[in-house]
């Protein structure tokens, strides 16, 4: 039995045969300004267009040529609150809009992907007690935003609500799971990798799950694990609706 395996093995190797590769990568100019600055995020939507988000404003490209939306330029205007913000990480939908954060506040816009205009918008105007965020978007359309800590020692997820009743699912410490790095909202569940881990918590809030990178015995990974374990300490289940001012 195992001569055989040795002698199929072989046998293999010797009649393989190199696959030549399908895809091609080649570069396409921007031309963009030459006063560019940086390249934060970039989607591709059902359509083909590729939209970057930039310092300067919103590129975007077809593969051959590209259009830089920009608050100041009423041809091709980006119509943000304030002119001198810009958009940040970008995330799509199964219906193709487009999704992006803004700088200069708690603050997120959908696009529709056929005006490449604004057409709804969620914020945290006033929420004092946060400074920073990750967000990210299911297939249908629910936008959910991990929001960090003024003092940096907890971290929130909340399910955004356009009229500004945003639900608050649960609350953890990073002293317990560690500084976050990471977000993505897949097949139902939240992911949050941290510089400890990665800490699985359920749509609703209602059950987590850590993997700690220091425990040989679990095994990290994004799209597949084995088994439930208990956490050291749960993530706060909240479960209610708070209305964001300003």
């Amino acid at each position: 039995m195992v001569l055989f395996l040795l002698m199929h093995i072989h046998s293999i190797g010797q009649s393989y045969t190199k696959v030549p590769s399908q895809y091609k990568v080649e570069p396409f100019p921007l031309h963009l300004p030459d006063d560019q600055v940086g390249m934060n995020s970039a989607v591709q939507t059902p359509d083909g267009f590729l939209w970057i988000a930039s310092t300067r404003g919103l590129i975007i490209a077809d593969g051959h040529k590209s259009i830089l939306y920009t608050s100041n330029d009423p041809l091709f205007h980006l119509d943000l609150d304030d002119p001198n913000t810009f958009i940040g990480r970008l995330r799509i939908d199964s219906l193709g809009r487009v999704y992006a954060a803004v700088s200069s506040s708690i603050s997120f816009v959908r696009f529709n992907p056929d005006t490449r205009t604004i057409e709804a918008s969620w914020s945290f105007k006033g929420q004092a007690m946060f400074k920073s965020s990750h967000f990210d978007v299911s297939p249908q359309g629910n936008l959910f935003a991990i929001l960090i800590g003024e003092n940096n020692d907890t971290f929130s997820i909340w399910k955004l609500d356009t009229t500004g009743r945003h639900q608050r699912i649960c609350t953890a410490s990073t002293l317990a799971y560690g500084t976050l790095l990471n977000y993505n909202f897949l097949h139902g569940m939240h992911f949050l990798e941290t510089s400890k881990g990665v800490l699985r918590i359920s749509g609703d809030g209602g059950q987590q799950v850590f993997y700690d990178k220091h425990n040989n015995n679990q095994s990290i990974h994004f799209m597949s694990y084995a088994g439930d374990h208990k956490l050291p300490m749960g993530c706060a289940h909240i479960g209610k609706s708070v209305a964001a001012t300003g």
